[in-house]
C-alpha cells in the first residue's frame, strides 16, 4: 500500500436528495431506478480510447469508487490515462443528462492511495473534493457553484504538451474552455453535423431533415427531463438547472439553424464540378 501520482476525478449528482425524498413519497424515480443511477456511477469501462497512446500499464490503472450520489476514477499519469479518464467523465456526465440530471465534479493530479470499489485517500482526492462547487461558466454576478465538472488547469496543459494528436482530439471533442477555465461539456457534441454530398452525389434532404429533428426532440426531452427533476427544488438548484436548460436551448436554435440550412439546399442543390 502505497500513494501513486495519479489523475483523480470526482463527480457528483445534484439534487439527488430532491430524488430520494420524491421516491420515498411516490412522486418520483423507483427505488430501482436510484439503484440503477449508483450502478452506473460505479460501472468501470475498459479503457479503449487511442489505444496507440503511451501508457505504463494496460489497465491504465484504472479504479473506481462509488459512495451514494458520487463517484472517485483515477488513472496513472499517461497521455492513454487523461483521455480515458476524461472520456469516461464525458459518458457519465452525458448518461445523466440524457436522465434529465446534472452534476459538478473536478479532474485534477495528485498522490492518492485508490483501490477499486473505495474511494482514494490523498491529497489529489482531497483536492478533487475541495474544488467541487467550481465556477466554470458562472455568468456575470451570479454566486455559488455552477453545474459542471471542471478541469483543472495542470490536466489540460498536459493534455497540451503530450504530443499525442488523438489524445488532444477526444480530449477538445469532450471539454468547453472560456479562456480560464475548462470543465467537462455533455452539449458539444449535441450539435448535429452532415455532410453536404451535392444533389448529384446522393445528398438526401428528407434524410437529412429526420435526423435533424430526431435530435432535436432529444434535446427537447433532456431539457424537460431537466425542468421536471428540479421541481421541488431549492433555488440553487433551479438556478443551476437554468444554466443547463439555457445551453440546451442553444443547442435546439442550432438545429433549427441546420434545418433551415437544409431546405435552402433542397431548393437550390449545391453543384459539385465533378
Amino acid at each position: 500500500m502505497e500513494f501513486a501520482e495519479k489523475f483523480v476525478a470526482y463527480i457528483d449528482i445534484l439534487g439527488f436528495k430532491n430524488l430520494t425524498d420524491r421516491a420515498a413519497a411516490g412522486t418520483g424515480p423507483s427505488l430501482g431506478e436510484l439503484h440503477e443511477l449508483q450502478r452506473n456511477l460505479s460501472e468501470k469501462r475498459w479503457p479503449d480510447i487511442c489505444p496507440r497512446s503511451e501508457r505504463q500499464r494496460s489497465d491504465l490503472g484504472f479504479c473506481v469508487g462509488q459512495e451514494s450520489d458520487c463517484a472517485a476514477i483515477s488513472v496513472e499519469i499517461s497521455p492513454g490515462g487523461i483521455v480515458n479518464l476524461v472520456s469516461h467523465c464525458w459518458t457519465l456526465v452525458f448518461g445523466l443528462l440524457g436522465r434529465g440530471l446534472m452534476c459538478r465534479g473536478y479532474i485534477t493530479r495528485g498522490l492518492v492511495f485508490h483501490a477499486d470499489g473505495r474511494f482514494p485517500l490523498g491529497p489529489g482526492y482531497n483536492v478533487a473534493v475541495e474544488q467541487e462547487r467550481v465556477a466554470a461558466f458562472r455568468r456575470g454576478a451570479e454566486k455559488g457553484g455552477t453545474p459542471f465538472a471542471e478541469v483543472d488547469n495542470v490536466v489540460c496543459d498536459y493534455v497540451n504538451e503530450c504530443g499525442d494528436a488523438c489524445v488532444k482530439e477526444i480530449f477538445s471533442r469532450c471539454i468547453e474552455t472560456d479562456g480560464v477555465v475548462s470543465a467537462i461539456f455533455p452539449f458539444k457534441r449535441l450539435a448535429q453535423s452532415f455532410i453536404i454530398r451535392g444533389h448529384g452525389n446522393g445528398f438526401d434532404s428528407d434524410k437529412e431533415l429526420r435526423a435533424n429533428q430526431n435530435l432535436r426532440a432529444k434535446i427537447e426531452r433532456f431539457k424537460t427531463g431537466v425542468e421536471g427533476n428540479v421541481n421541488g427544488s431549492d433555488d440553487a438548484t433551479k438556478i443551476k438547472a437554468a444554466r443547463y436548460i439555457r445551453c440546451l436551448e442553444a443547442q435546439i436554435k442550432q438545429c433549427e439553424r441546420t434545418e433551415e440550412f437544409i431546405t435552402l439546399l433542397e431548393k437550390a442543390p449545391y453543384q459539385t464540378n465533378s
